[in-house]
């Protein structure tokens, strides 16, 4: 008689989320500093709590940069706020 093989075992499949939902890209955040400053911080002290580098925000806050959504939410996490309030244009007061 020939030899008995063992079964495999099939693996559950797991369903990735749909690209539509993951939001991935460069943003600029003219709202930084506003927040920043409403929650008297420094930039060393949002470095620290970001973990994002001080030179970083600086260039964040300046517009020589754009972020990545990911630092993105490292910074509103860090200010307690929500990304999309960093993302908007400041008011200016007149």
């Amino acid at each position: 008689m020939g030899a008995t093989r063992k079964k495999r075992r099939e693996m559950p499949r797991v369903r990735s989320a749909p690209t539509s939902t993951v939001v991935s890209g460069w943003y600029r955040v003219p709202s930084l500093r506003a927040v920043r400053l409403r929650n008297n911080m420094s930039q060393a002290e949002l470095a620290r709590r970001s973990g994002c580098g001080q030179p970083t925000i600086s260039k964040l806050e300046w517009a020589d940069h754009r972020a990545q959504s990911v630092t993105v939410l490292k910074l509103a996490e860090a200010l307690g706020t929500l990304p999309s309030e960093l993302l908007r244009e400041p008011v200016k007061v007149e």
